[in-house]
């Protein structure tokens, strides 16, 4: 796959957040697949699950810090994956459906590209 650049220790981070964040939702058990792939002049990383969805109503708030639907957690992990996104001159693309799981989409711009943090 083409290079990105990137803050090392902020992309871990957000992969990290997505990662327990689909663990979390998969408390009975499920599948987490994670993988990359190219989207026209971005290189995607994909993290999938097969956990409850997200509800439509929450959709539009998943990204907005302090909302969780746990009962714990500050309902800072998406909002900071968001905001390293944002950094990284990137963005997130989210198809949910309730009952069959989550799939998150980082876009990351290719290396040369516009977007990408500056040293």
């Amino acid at each position: 796959l083409p290079a990105v650049r990137g803050d090392a220790h902020s992309l871990k981070q957000a992969f990290v957040n997505l990662i327990f964040n689909a663990v979390e939702a998969m408390a009975q058990g499920g599948d987490l697949r994670i993988g990359a792939g190219l989207n026209g002049a971005y290189l995607a990383i994909i993290f999938a699950d097969t956990g409850p969805g997200i509800r439509p109503e929450h959709r539009k708030k998943i990204f907005d810090p302090f909302f969780t639907t746990k009962e714990t957690g500050a309902g800072l992990g998406l909002a900071v994956v968001h905001r390293i996104m944002d950094a990284h001159g990137g963005y997130i693309e989210v198809e949910s459906e309730v009952g069959r799981g989550t799939e998150i989409r980082l876009n990351l711009p290719l290396e040369g590209s516009s977007g990408v943090m500056e040293d």
